[in-house]
């Protein structure tokens, strides 16, 4: 029966041994070096979209205007809102449902703001109640300060009041300029 003798091998000598470890030091400094260029790179292309894409609008919130009178239209197979927005200060703006920052469209005559003001006025929207929407429908909104009241119609049913439909087609026609 043969007998097996365990068998040493002769271990490398010292200076190998620190050689293959000098050799993977400068692996891993050239890995680390990489590894935080890599790191470097996709921090700085994270920032940069995230100022792209969250920096501040071209406009203005339609609640960070004290005062106004807001008109349009909307609804339909889109269902997209079109609006435009009076201020006192005689500016005309404009936005659609899909962005939600007003655009600056035009200024309009002193005497006409103060004519639709006061039409608006004498007509208490604030007071009134009236949500009649249909598939389309065209709406008047009156803002002052915190206090918003919005007057929707577009059901045949039920017809909007003379003196609304006037003042919205007075706002329809500053927009159509």
């Amino acid at each position: 029966m043969p007998t097996f003798a365990p068998t040493f091998h002769a271990a490398p000598p010292v200076q190998e041994h620190f050689q293959v470890v000098a050799e993977i030091r400068v692996h891993l400094n050239t890995l680390s070096f990489f590894m935080n260029y890599l790191i470097l790179l996709v921090s700085v292309g994270a920032a940069a979209l995230l100022f792209w894409f969250c920096k501040t609008p071209d406009g203005q919130k339609k609640n960070d205007i004290p005062r106004a009178l807001h008109w349009g239209t909307g609804g339909g197979f889109t269902g997209v809102e079109s609006m435009y927005a009076l201020t006192p200060d005689r500016q005309l703006r404009t936005r659609t449902s899909i962005k939600d920052t007003l655009r600056n469209v035009d200024r309009i005559g002193k005497r006409k703001v103060k004519k639709i003001f006061a039409l608006a006025d004498s007509l208490q929207l604030l007071q009134l109640d009236f949500n009649h929407p249909g598939n389309t429908y065209k709406y008047l909104e009156v803002q002052e300060g915190d206090q918003l009241r919005r007057i929707v119609w577009g059901d045949a049913r039920y017809p909007v009041p003379a003196q609304i439909q006037n003042l919205f087609d007075q706002l329809s026609e500053l927009s159509k300029k």
